[in-house]
């Protein structure tokens, strides 16, 4: 399981100067919530639907970057 997920900045951030550095969805989010959760959030979801136990999962991958359009992405390989 490889996950991004995009968070939007708080609006103090936003300034033009850094939403000029996030617009490629590139510039990483070093805050809560942690990797950790995140990755624990993708895996409960997943539960039931991809696997039947987070237990089977056995690798994956997880970033965390701001955007202006946040969103989370999942992708699974069989």
């Amino acid at each position: 399981v490889n996950n991004a997920f995009f968070f939007a900045p708080v609006a103090a951030e936003k300034t033009k100067k850094f939403l000029a550095l996030i617009q490629n969805d590139d510039y990483p989010f070093i805050k809560k919530p942690d990797r950790d959760n995140a990755d624990k959030f993708i895996l409960d979801i997943l539960a039931g639907l991809v696997f039947y136990d987070d237990n089977q999962v056995f690798g994956g991958h997880i970033q965390k970057f701001y955007s202006t359009k946040p969103r989370t992405e999942i992708e699974i390989l069989w």
